[in-house]
């Protein structure tokens, strides 16, 4: 999902942008990026970002400075960022402080979040199908909910009223795309091999 801003003067940023386009295009970048990360410092988004900074760094001639999650919630409510995906947690915590941003699932969107991977043949199986059924009880969900402002994981849990504002909107599900984890399993060599090549270099 995207996380935007409610009044934007777009026809005055596209005016500006096309006008840096023309007149700075030769110099461009002539000061350091900011890069800024909604994830915490420390995670796999985190270290990619780190990765790419590094690679564009020595290509622009310029610094690539990587911002984390707390500085994108400052971004965000200094009017630095226009549009940008982002958690719906922290967008609702952007709107309990006032910061006017909605959020918005755009056709395309998808819908990511962190997991916990169990594997085959383990050996805590029962430890692990306690551990699911816990966290996919509907008080745990609720309670996540309260807590964290995230939609529930378990479609069949309703949000009382006073929290159903943090449901997903049944409306966007058109917009949502699936992603073919087996697809992505089977061909994943393949995917490394490229991003190594076309992104990094290597």
């Amino acid at each position: 999902m995207l996380a935007r801003r409610r009044f934007l003067r777009l026809t005055g940023l596209a005016a500006s942008s096309a006008v840096s386009r023309t007149t700075f295009a030769d110099t461009y970048p002539s000061r350091p990026l900011r890069w800024i990360v909604p994830f915490p410092a420390g995670g796999s988004t985190d270290l990619i970002a780190r990765l790419l900074g590094e690679w564009l760094a020595a290509r622009l001639g310029q610094p690539v400075i990587i911002e984390n999650a707390d500085a994108g919630l400052k971004a965000f409510s200094r009017e630095e960022i226009v549009i940008m995906p982002y958690w719906n947690g922290r967008t609702h915590v952007l709107q309990s402080q006032g910061v006017p941003v909605d959020i918005e699932y755009v056709p395309g969107t998808m819908l990511v979040a962190p997991a916990f991977p169990v594997l085959k043949g383990g050996k805590f199986v029962e430890l692990t199908n306690r551990f699911c059924n816990l966290t996919m009880a509907g008080e745990y969900q609720i309670e996540m909910t309260r807590r964290f402002f995230y939609p529930p994981t378990n479609r069949k849990v309703k949000l009382p009223p006073e929290l159903a504002k943090y449901d997903f909107p049944a409306d966007k599900e058109k917009n949502v795309v699936q992603i073919d984890y087996e697809k992505m399993n089977t061909h994943k060599s393949q995917y490394l091999d490229r991003w190594n090549k076309e992104v990094l270099g290597a």
